[in-house]
């Protein structure tokens, strides 16, 4: 989900794993500097079997949200190491942020309990960054300093609770939302916001006539969860904002499935 700043400035959603090209600004040793950046979001399922596509994609981006990691904690240097050992960093320094949902003596490393996330950073133009306690382990969220210690820009990656029809699965998204209204209460005035992920929840592209539209075919509670959360906050949703050449947003290559 990529976005920009509320109040003046709308703020973007998107679970899209197309890039969305920004600026911010950065104070140099003779002023201002507006930097063109790229944020990219992508689910894979598992870090290990896509992380040579990953890095590749720094040639064109900045910063890279990533869900569904499925990294055990005693293996979160996995991302850092590889990034250190790749030819990318002979151009680029590079710093990763994440969290793992699984346990150390987790059989299985499939399916969506496991999810995780992290955030990669390029190291360049005097920027810096330190991670913000998002207070939920389903969401990580970073702050852009400038070469002077400023905030400039916070990049928010979330990665939410399926629907399958139970209060808890409904309780645990409302949780999730309300990390991140507190992220924007208390950033909201001072820097930038940027939400990437995956939301697991779809959204209407037309204008909402009924309360109960989320009962329609394709939504439920969760889209209508997420789309109070856009509304109340004054979101744009950048998925409806550009053409996505894909049809489907995800393709299983082994079993040739698209979804």
């Amino acid at each position: 989900m990529n976005g920009q700043s509320r109040v003046n400035n709308p703020e973007h959603v998107t679970t899209t794993t197309e890039s969305n090209a920004s600026k911010i600004s950065t104070t140099t040793g003779t002023g201002i500097k507006e930097l063109t950046i790229s944020v990219e979001s992508f689910n894979f399922h598992g870090y290990k079997q896509s992380f040579d596509y990953i890095l590749s994609r720094f040639v064109h981006t900045y910063f890279m949200c990533l869900c569904e990691t499925w990294v055990r904690p005693s293996e979160l240097s996995l991302i850092q190491n590889n990034i250190d050992s790749h030819e990318i960093s002979n151009v680029n320094s590079y710093v990763v942020f994440y969290k793992s949902r699984m346990s150390e003596d987790d059989e299985h490393s499939t399916g969506r309990l496991y999810g995780g996330v992290a955030i990669i950073c390029k190291v360049n133009d005097g920027l810096s960054y330190e991670i913000i306690n998002s207070r939920n382990s389903r969401i990580l969220t970073v702050l852009i300093k400038d070469r002077y210690d400023r905030p400039i820009h916070i990049i928010l990656c979330a990665y939410m609770h399926y629907f399958d029809g139970s209060e808890d699965q409904n309780e645990e998204f409302l949780t999730c939302i309300d990390a991140m209204q507190v992220i924007i209460n208390e950033y909201n005035e001072a820097v930038p916001i940027k939400f990437l992920g995956d939301f697991n929840a779809q959204l209407p592209r037309s204008k909402v006539t009924s309360n109960n539209w989320y009962k329609s075919k394709g939504f439920n509670v969760h889209s209508r969860l997420l789309r109070d959360f856009i509304v109340g906050n004054k979101l744009s949703i950048v998925d409806f904002m550009f053409y996505q050449k894909t049809s489907y947003t995800y393709f299983n290559i082994s079993r040739n499935v698209r979804k």
